[in-house]
């Protein structure tokens, strides 16, 4: 992954200065399984503020090294779960609003041999 971004739709205008990101827990799972623990859980606004490197490390370099990467010919699938958090506290404010999300992935091809 190489850049995460996201903008918040404030509907009424009335988010004050809280970022809706704050409270949207996104969910890494190689297996769309629910009886399986997600490989990494982070709110959307530590995304942004982390950077790619952090997701690299650690949802897909622990999943590629133990397979050697991505073998040629083959595909994998990944999925991310987005969730409202409820924090117990009144967020009525985030009612209409939305999220638009960018993400940018790049993939690199290591050397290969001659056939």
């Amino acid at each position: 992954m190489r850049k995460i971004d996201y903008t918040v739709n404030d509907v009424l205008k009335n988010n004050q200065a809280d970022d809706f990101g704050k409270h949207i827990k996104v969910q890494f799972l190689w297996d769309w399984d629910p009886a399986k623990s997600p490989v990494y859980e982070i709110t959307l606004a530590e995304l942004k503020e982390q950077g790619s490197e952090v997701v690299s490390k650690k949802v897909f370099a622990s999943k590629w090294t133990e397979s050697r990467g991505l073998q040629p010919g083959k595909m994998d699938w990944f999925w991310m779960k987005f969730i409202f958090e409820d924090n117990g506290n009144d967020q009525n404010m985030f009612q209409g609003d939305s999220i638009a999300l960018k993400m940018e992935f790049q993939a690199n091809q290591t050397e290969g041999r001659e056939r």
